[in-house]
């Protein structure tokens, strides 16, 4: 899919596109609701059926805020999907940092990590574990 053929999907503050090599690009913005985490998980499923194989997802968490219980479930399912190869969040904000560490730590899987940068996170996400 080239840039120029970018379908956005928003939910509420939130943006989130298909970017080549099958990342999903999400740019996170204020409090995550539980109703927003469901609107998300189908507008990864539309993605997902775009794709074949598995997709990373890179998060920009530098204006994200709280995160609801239940959203905090939905992105550990989505973290957790077959479709999901790696989720990289990336944020400078101390506050976003606090829920990224929160939510890693409170998932079970290998393929959730935190960078600083944006080019951190497309730096781990392109090397094949």
């Amino acid at each position: 899919m080239k840039n120029s053929e970018r379908a956005e999907f928003r939910v509420g503050g939130d943006t989130l596109y298909l970017r080549e090599n099958n990342i999903i690009h999400a740019e996170v913005t204020g409090p995550q609701t539980c109703e927003m985490a469901f609107e998300i998980k189908e507008v990864c499923k539309k993605l997902w059926s775009q794709i074949e194989g598995q997709c990373n997802f890179l998060i920009d968490i530098n204006k994200c805020g709280k995160n609801d219980p239940c959203a905090r479930n939905t992105w550990k399912e989505l973290s957790g999907h077959p479709k999901t190869y790696k989720v990289a969040t990336f944020g400078m904000n101390p506050v976003s940092k606090v829920i990224a560490n929160f939510v890693i730590g409170t998932y079970q899987g290998k393929n959730l990590r935190f960078f600083y940068t944006e080019q951190e996170a497309l730096d781990w996400i392109a090397v094949k574990e």
